[in-house]
């Protein structure tokens, strides 16, 4: 089962995600383009999410490209290690440095991470982050 939900604002956003939990069978959640930033007013979307990665056993996809996510959104979203049953991470687009390379590189190297696709297209990476990364990727033996 796939959910596609694109062009929403966070408010929308937050009033759709509680019933998504009900899908029991959800394999791919496709929340891209969004807007969905880590202000503040972001932060209820973040728990949400996480009850969500709780509820759906199934779900192995998810993307959250062009949300606006910077560091401080890739800390919320990592802090709960619901993502690790995830095969699929899409961030691609999103405002990530080096900060939050080195926190995604942590979570690369949890045990238990089932992550096999990482996408980061369009975050500018340079040779500190690709460091970070490369040795986050040397203990992770999925992606």
């Amino acid at each position: 089962t796939s959910l596609t939900v694109r062009g929403c604002n966070i408010i929308s956003l937050a009033k759709i995600m509680p019933h998504t939990g009900r899908l029991l069978s959800l394999r791919n959640l496709d929340l891209s383009n969004n807007g969905i930033g880590d202000s503040a007013r972001s932060i209820p979307f973040y728990h949400t999410l996480e009850c969500l990665l709780d509820k759906c056993p199934h779900l192995e996809v998810l993307s959250l490209g062009g949300n606006r996510i910077s560091d401080d959104g890739i800390e919320l979203l990592l802090e709960d290690r619901g993502f690790c049953g995830l095969k699929t991470l899409d961030l691609s687009g999103n405002l990530i440095s080096l900060t939050g390379l080195k926190v995604l590189a942590t979570a690369l190297g949890e045990e238990g991470c089932a992550l096999e696709s990482l996408c980061l297209d369009g975050i500018l990476v340079d040779d500190r982050g690709a460091e970070v990364l490369a040795s986050a990727l040397g203990g992770n033996s999925r992606l």
